[in-house]
């Protein structure tokens, strides 16, 4: 109830208003990611990024073995999945003896709910976030403020290079920032605090992409961050239009998406800078940095990756990603299937000097962009996905731009309530006039390598929206449907 009316009172305020708010928003975070343990933290990554691989591998051992003592004593679901399999603490001396123990997979996170946090943590402060939902599916996250600080840390020691915490940055995520139903410039917001810019995914349209474009080459912000989908349709509007900034950024950082050949070479051409494609997640897992020489390499001293062979790309190898943070204390993840895959060129050794590994290509986390029936491009649904409930995974296919199919993969306890907040949600969400269809199913359609889609467009050519010419005044036309039967997951009649 607080969240609705509050959202309600930002929106109805006036755009200095809400920057105001959003800049209080932005000493929270900044005051929850860098106060605290972070400078220590800080510290010890500047120390262990010079380590030898021994010294690394040795340091895993150690976090390994007081991270698993630390599950099966104060874990509750560890603590039954072990000792059904026989397993105890004294059971892992070593890096290998990690393979032992059963890996964990999101599915099972989903169900052991609260079993999953430590006992060790209780009464506590745990800070509640959500995945990003990229993969449709996504997760609550509990992390303790000193976790939150030491993962900063290490993330801006490895994955921000030729920056520094207080540049100036512009971020293309999915922050509802800017009411949906606003009409004229500015669509982004400013978050003083952090010295940062957050642009609006909902306003994508073509003849809204010059003010976004216009913004860019007005203002030298020291780098862009973002989902690749988001950038994407910036960066083709400026390149289609021989628009490049007078000053360019130092580095563009994309994130939670998989960045693509092209895509990278858009970038880096239409705003002439070097771009870095970094992995991370939520569950603070692994941390996958891209070198000075395109090659990325997980972090020995964040978590312990393990690459499960799939097959071959070539003469690369395809390998699924397995991860144990050694970070998170609050919910532990051992042996995490995150669902990504990667390129791995064997026997090669990058000139970098970095160890493990030598990962070439990041397989995971793609989608394509809805196209409203008002001609915008809406490239992530992540934002919608964390709106929903007693949902376990979510898809969007579209066949035509005045209509998108919502598929779900449904809990027992999903309801025709819980079904029509599906529609409305997306309806609203997007906006437009665009019309929702919900499927409910068993499954998601995937690609040949087994990755789903959390978007999949069957519009040719996406439907240049340069083309469109269809004027949008009507209410979104919004329907329920089960993929089978006309039936819902509970049973009732669709709508």
């Amino acid at each position: 109830m607080y969240d609705r009316v509050a959202t309600a009172v930002y929106n109805l305020s006036p755009v200095w208003v809400q920057n105001i708010l959003c800049t209080l928003a932005g000493r929270r975070y900044l005051a929850r990611r860098y106060g605290g343990e972070f400078s220590r933290w800080a510290a010890f990554y500047a120390r262990a990024r010079l380590w030898s691989e021994s010294r690394l591998y040795d340091y895993q051992r150690e976090q390994l073995a007081q991270l698993i003592r630390h599950c099966f004593e104060t874990v509750p679901y560890y603590t039954k999945v072990w000792k059904q399999a026989g397993l105890c603490p004294d059971d892992f001396r070593d890096v290998p003896d990690l393979a032992k123990f059963p890996c964990t997979t999101k599915e099972d996170l989903f169900a052991a709910s609260d079993s999953m946090i430590s006992t060790s943590v209780a009464g506590h402060k745990l800070l509640k976030f959500m995945t990003g939902g990229s993969t449709g599916m996504p997760l609550p996250l509990y992390h303790t403020p000193a976790e939150i600080q030491q993962h900063f840390a290490a993330f801006w020691d490895r994955m921000r290079p030729g920056v520094k915490l207080g540049d100036r940055y512009a971020t293309f995520q999915g922050k509802e920032v800017v009411p949906s139903q606003q009409k004229r410039p500015p669509y982004w917001r400013e978050n003083r605090a952090a010295n940062q810019r957050l642009y609006s995914m909902g306003h994508l349209s073509p003849e809204k992409l010059h003010t976004y474009a216009g913004s860019l080459l007005n203002e030298p912000f020291v780098y862009y961050q973002g989902y690749a989908s988001f950038l994407l349709v910036v960066a083709e509007f400026m390149a289609e239009n021989g628009l490049t900034p007078a000053t360019p950024p130092e580095a563009v950082f994309t994130t939670s998406e998989q960045l693509t050949a092209e895509t990278r070479k858009l970038f880096e051409e239409t705003w002439r800078t070097k771009v870095w494609d970094e992995y991370c997640q939520g569950e603070h897992c692994a941390l996958i940095q891209e070198c000075e020489h395109g090659n990325r390499h997980a972090q020995m001293d964040y978590g312990v990756v393990e690459y499960e062979p799939i097959g071959f790309e070539g003469d690369q190898l395809l390998a699924e990603l397995i991860c144990t943070g050694l970070i998170p204390r609050a919910v532990p993840r051992i042996r995490y299937r995150v669902g990504d895959r990667v390129l791995i060129k064997r026997g090669f050794e990058c000139p970098c000097g970095r160890p493990g590994p030598v990962i070439t290509a990041i397989r995971g986390r793609t989608s394509e962009c809805i196209i409203t029936p008002d001609g915008r491009k809406y490239p992530h649904i992540s934002l919608i996905v964390d709106l929903l409930r007693n949902v376990r995974r979510t898809q969007v296919v579209q066949e035509r731009p005045d209509e998108i199919i919502v598929r779900v993969v449904p809990f027992p306890q999903f309801t025709a309530t819980d079904e029509e907040h599906v529609a409305r949600s997306f309806a609203e969400r997007i906006g437009g006039g665009i019309g929702v269809t919900v499927q409910c199913v068993t499954d998601l359609e995937r690609l040949p390598n087994g990755k789903v889609l959390s978007i999949i467009s069957r519009i040719p050519g996406h439907l240049d929206p340069n083309r469109q010419s269809r004027q949008v005044n009507e209410s979104p036309k919004i329907s329920v449907q089960s993929a089978s039967d006309g039936s819902s997951a509970d049973g009732h009649t669709a709508r």
